[in-house]
């Protein structure tokens, strides 16, 4: 049975909030680790406070953060504008591709590898 996301946001849901959401679900179908909200959002502030390792800038304003949750390596995707993780990578590999895996065009000019 698929879950309608209705039933889960109010009409009236803000844009952070359906990124929560999406990003939520996304860490469970591709790692299989279930955060709370409240778990959600203490990632969020720890990215704010500058507690995780950025993996790389885009010139869109995303980041994206290597964080380690539940023993295992992800790659949480950050927007400023939204103040929110907004999904979840599969893999490293995965930064600069679209939804179906496939690299985007000038992904190379979008994304710098950050330097430690």
């Amino acid at each position: 049975m698929k879950v309608q996301p209705s039933r889960l946001l109010s009409p009236d849901a803000t844009p952070r909030e359906k990124m929560r959401l999406h990003a939520v679900r996304r860490l469970w179908q591709r790692r299989g680790v279930a955060l709370s909200d409240a778990q959600y959002e203490a990632l969020c502030a720890g990215i704010r406070a500058g507690l995780y390792h950025v993996s790389c800038s885009g010139a869109d304003g995303s980041v994206v953060y290597r964080l380690i949750i539940q023993e295992k390596t992800v790659f949480a995707v950050w927007r400023s504008d939204f103040d929110a993780i907004v999904t979840f990578l599969p893999a490293k590999e995965w930064i600069g591709r679209n939804h179906r895996g496939e690299l985007r065009q000038r992904a190379q000019a979008l994304f710098t590898e950050a330097r430690a």
